[in-house]
């Protein structure tokens, strides 16, 4: 059993190395969503980036200034 688990765990190394090896880096595409631990009240503000946003915290998460209450 022990034997299986090395085998397949090594299998996936291997696999995941060539898969590292074989591409370039490419920056990973634009999220829409930032991982950011805000609660989950909608109250939405609109950024000055014109974008509208769930609620302050998610606002500010993403580093955009207040331009008012509301969507935009």
């Amino acid at each position: 059993m022990k034997l299986i688990v090395l085998i397949a765990v090594a299998t996936l190394a291997l696999l995941m190395m060539a898969n590292i090896q074989g591409s370039e880096a490419v920056p990973m595409p634009m999220m829409s969503h930032k991982l950011c631990p805000c609660y989950r009240i909608f109250r939405p503000e609109c950024g000055t980036d014109g974008k509208t946003y769930s609620n302050d915290c998610y606002r500010k998460c993403h580093g955009v200034a207040k331009e008012k209450d509301g969507k935009c």
